[in-house]
């Protein structure tokens, strides 16, 4: 139902996050008015926002909740650009948790 408000409420992370950046640059080049009802360092913080049906929010769609409903033209809000994630590890000695830690991310995110 957040998605029917106008202004649209969103849950963001703070300035800096560039899907923050984009959600603000698409909506506002899209005409579409919004507030910044939440704001959150943490994905947490995002989802008790949106599973409560007081805002929306934007991520990669590889990361979006199975509970959650994917927003775009038919419900009137336009299409996000493309993201790319980048993970970068220095090339020193094996650190096991970090290792796993690479392998989760790259296997649950597209690659192109």
């Amino acid at each position: 139902i957040s998605h029917l408000r106008d202004p649209v409420p969103l849950a963001l992370f703070p300035e800096g996050c560039v899907f923050r950046s984009a959600a603000l640059d698409t909506l506002n080049r899209g005409g579409r008015n919004w507030s910044v009802a939440y704001c959150s360092q943490s994905f947490a913080g995002g989802e008790i926002a949106v599973d409560s049906g007081h805002a929306v929010t934007v991520m990669l769609a590889s990361m979006v909740p199975e509970r959650w409903r994917i927003l775009g033209p038919q419900d009137d809000f336009p299409e996000l650009p493309e993201a790319e994630v980048e993970l970068c590890r220095r090339a020193a000695p094996d650190h096991p948790a970090a290792d796993h830690l690479g392998s989760y991310i790259a296997e649950r995110l597209p690659h192109t």
